[in-house]
């Protein structure tokens, strides 16, 4: 197994960041930046202010990059496109 750092993108089905999914998953992503790790954390939702708490605070500082998509559009099909380019998973 390489020891080179990942690129890595989670996404989560909902927005809330009361969701026991989102929960685990941020704390997956934090974990894994602190470990060296290029990670994005999207989330379902298009309103950017439902995602900041103190969860993805901690995430960001720890250099997880926070990302919400409204998934269930279809016109976000090309924003995903990007973010997925940019990020080189």
């Amino acid at each position: 197994m390489s020891d080179r750092p990942l690129r890595i993108l989670e996404m989560a089905s909902h927005g809330s960041m009361q969701r026991g999914g989102a929960v685990q998953m941020i704390r997956l992503a934090r974990g894994l930046a602190e470990r060296a790790h290029a990670v994005t954390a999207l989330f379902n939702t298009a309103n950017e202010a439902a995602i900041q708490t103190d969860q993805t605070a901690r995430a960001a500082r720890a250099g997880v990059r926070l990302a919400a998509l409204k998934l269930d559009d279809p016109q976000a099909a090309e924003g995903l496109r990007a973010l997925w380019r940019q990020g080189g998973f």
